[in-house]
């Protein structure tokens, strides 16, 4: 991430001085223009003194030195118009170098956006979200390990919500349904009775969730009454009872199925 926020700063700064180089050449242009202004002043003079000296030859009214010396200076006065106008056409194209440097140098800072981006996002990985709230437990890795896709580090307890889950006989559902009062006594608090309520019943027994559930099709016809979960949510906890009932506590349940 560093390395490529650095190669992004010096893109920047390469873009500032391609920018300080275009304006400095764009600087040069008036003077070079004004140059060639004048060196065309100073042709056209020369050429009006040029055209009197030769009548003037003709007239035999000057030397042959005279007329010679006014065409040498013509010729000169010429070649500097060249030089001018050349000097301003190479600064132009030094502005055009300049300001192709500079989408050259906007190209690569582009580039080495593109770059800290990816950093970024590379560092994102790093960072693992938990799903769920809860206390951390049941560690598998230590500080320094290297983890590999799909690898178990540790286990999440969800305290943000504490309910039960009552494993009921199959033979006792038939007067139950959510909603029913149910009276919840835990075996670490005896002393103390929660209020709450059914709230749901499993998809399925607990044994088609087992480990090796049964198979009755090998020819075991031997009846045994099955379990289902029940979830029981507390009506109300406190903040304090929330941080005291830990999940895998020992619970009796007693489902009110009748008014009093």
């Amino acid at each position: 991430m560093e390395k490529a926020k650095a190669a992004l700063i010096a893109a920047k700064s390469g873009v500032n001085v391609s920018s300080s180089n275009v304006n400095s050449t764009i600087a040069n242009v008036p003077p070079a223009e004004a140059g060639v202004n004048a060196a065309k002043a100073h042709l056209w003079e020369v050429k009006k003194t040029y055209n009197r000296y030769q009548n003037l030859l003709k007239g035999h009214a000057i030397t042959q030195a005279q007329f010679d010396a006014i065409k040498a200076e013509k010729e000169a006065a010429k070649a500097q118009l060249t030089t001018a106008q050349k000097r301003v056409a190479a600064i132009h194209k030094q502005v055009a170098s300049s300001k192709e440097q500079v989408d050259a140098s906007h190209a690569k800072i582009a580039i080495q956006q593109a770059a800290v981006d990816l950093a970024k996002q590379q560092l994102s990985y790093t960072v693992i979200t938990a799903p769920v709230s809860g206390i951390a437990s049941k560690r598998n890795i230590q500080i320094g390990q290297l983890v590999r896709p799909g690898q178990q580090m540790f286990a999440i307890v969800n305290t943000n919500h504490i309910y039960v889950t009552a494993n009921y006989k199959e033979t006792q559902l038939n007067d139950m349904h959510p909603g029913q009062q149910v009276t919840i006594e835990i075996d670490a608090f005896s002393d103390k009775k929660f209020k709450a309520h059914v709230s749901s019943f499993s998809g399925a027994t607990g044994a088609k969730f087992s480990l090796i559930p049964p198979n009755n099709a090998k020819g075991n016809y031997v009846k045994v009454i099955q379990r289902v979960p029940v979830r029981i949510d507390f009506d109300s906890l406190s903040e304090e009872w929330e941080k005291k009932l830990i999940p895998g506590m020992s619970v009796k349940s007693i489902v009110k199925i009748a008014e009093d």
